[in-house]
């Protein structure tokens, strides 16, 4: 049977701070009969919800968000959650698999005091404005290797490398748009926080509420910003190998016009008619061999003056 985590727990003046990873039922049965919390938000901890919410309850907060990460085994973008119940006391933060950056901002709040005043602030607001900013931020370095991975479609776009560009850039549009849903539907969330729909939970934070949506915000407009340009390279790279395939096409083209004459000279003297000019005369390969090679080069200084090759 596999261990159990342990919930985890901090408090500093009279505000908790519980961190749960991978919960079992019976802790989170344990949590709601403590708190009071409604059923549907443990149905949800449990099982993974397919997109952001936000439940507002009389005395506390239920979120549901995700947060992007890139999977470097499956070499596409995956999302996490992370439930948080929110109180006036208390934060509950209920993530479905490891958070490295919230171990280390627990870690840190719970053996430093400094620290674990400036992460608590005056609330829980603030502290969960904290946690989640520094979830926010780190999304950055995840953005900037999408910059990269696409700075480096561009060069390929250049190169030529028509079939690994294709590829590349339909992985890369398939994640910015899980990319997108991950991001965006949390942008309104945030936004009704800020608005001071929050219950009866302090209403003092909004430009805290504010800073998260402004956080959020760009870097929709960010993963807006690179679809556009995917969108360009895909064009480019379309028009690059179309240009190249009729320039394939063309030269086929000129290649066949200028043995359809040959061939017609070649056909009438393979038919061993004596009646043929030259039929009988013992330089008639030489003669005619000449002829050929004569259209032929006629043919190609033509398609040469006309700029066709």
């Amino acid at each position: 049977m596999p261990k159990e985590n342990k919930i985890k727990k901090i408090i500093y003046k009279d505000i908790s701070w519980y961190k749960l990873e991978k919960p079992t039922e019976t802790q989170l049965l344990k949590l709601k009969e403590k708190f009071n919390f409604h059923p549907l938000d443990i149905e949800d901890c449990m099982e993974k919800i397919q997109r952001p919410k936000l439940d507002i309850y009389h005395d506390y907060i239920f979120m549901g968000l995700h947060l992007p990460y890139w999977s470097e085994k499956e070499n596409r973008l995956k999302t996490t959650e992370i439930n948080v119940f929110l109180g006036k006391t208390f934060l509950i933060t209920v993530s479905d698999y490891k958070i490295l950056l919230l171990d280390e901002l627990f870690y840190k709040a719970k053996q430093d005091p400094k620290k674990r005043a400036r992460f608590f602030g005056r609330s829980t607001s603030r502290l969960f404005h904290f946690i989640f900013n520094q979830l926010i931020l780190n999304i950055n370095p995840l953005m900037r290797e999408v910059g990269k991975k696409i700075d480096t479609i561009d060069r390929k776009v250049l190169q030529g490398k028509y079939k690994d560009v294709f590829e590349k850039i339909s992985e890369m549009r398939r994640s910015l748009i899980v990319f997108d849903t991950i991001i965006k539907p949390q942008i309104p969330i945030f936004r009704k926080l800020e608005s001071g729909r929050a219950g009866n939970l302090d209403t003092k934070n909004a430009q805290y509420w504010g800073n998260l949506v402004d956080r959020l915000q760009f870097i929709q407009e960010q993963i807006e910003d690179y679809l556009q340009i995917l969108e360009g390279l895909a064009i480019t790279n379309e028009s690059l190998l179309s240009y190249k395939t009729n320039e394939i096409i063309k030269i086929l083209t000129i290649f066949s016009v200028i043995l359809l004459p040959l061939t017609l000279i070649s056909g009438i003297y393979g038919m061993n008619i004596e009646t043929l000019p030259l039929a009988s005369s013992p330089s008639s390969f030489i003669v005619v061999s000449g002829l050929m090679l004569s259209i032929a080069v006629i043919m190609l200084l033509f398609f040469k003056y006309k700029k066709w090759l």
